[in-house]
């Protein structure tokens, strides 16, 4: 079966046929592919209850009840698998502690602070910051070639650092 619209005004006996439907097709096929029906997030719970209310079903194995987020959930999960989630502060942090440790040896200006309290917070608030005015690595690196020649800027990373950690 494919996907079917059931449209209708208020009180029009809409959500009464879906539901009797869904209980008829899995009384008459309790094994088969899941039959779906897509409620607004609030009403999955509701709807769930009334399904089961009538008591002509004794569970709910073939037919889910899912919202527009949950159905989203299950398709990224089939086509592929979801994102990973956002790396946390904290693990903003981690990775850029063991950065600095890896690349010690390039730091020019930083090597010396780089292991004091506060030193990892400061500069991984300075790459978000820099990360909302959408400014990378090759923005820096222009603003550094345009402040060489007048004597204003010197490098403090080594050349091995050429991308954001995160």
């Amino acid at each position: 079966m494919g996907v079917r619209f059931i449209i209708g005004g208020a009180g029009s006996g809409k959500s009464q046929r879906c539901l009797d439907e869904l209980t008829q097709a899995a009384q008459a096929a309790p094994v088969g592919p899941p039959l779906i029906l897509l409620v607004p997030e609030q009403a999955t719970f509701q709807v769930e209850q009334a399904l089961l209310g009538s008591g002509r079903l004794k569970g709910i194995i073939r037919a889910q009840v899912l919202s527009f987020q949950r159905l989203a959930w299950r398709v990224s999960l089939k086509a592929g698998g979801l994102a990973l989630p956002p790396l946390s502060d904290l693990g903003k942090q981690m990775v850029l502690r063991a950065l600095l440790e890896k690349k010690r040896d390039d730091l020019r200006l930083f090597h010396q602070v780089a292991d004091k309290p506060g030193f990892i917070e400061r500069v991984a608030g300075s790459i978000r910051e820099l990360r909302s005015y959408r400014q990378g690595p090759e923005s820096l690196r222009r603003q550094l070639a345009s402040w060489r020649p007048r004597g204003w800027a010197r490098p403090a990373w080594g050349p091995s650092c050429t991308t954001w950690p995160w």
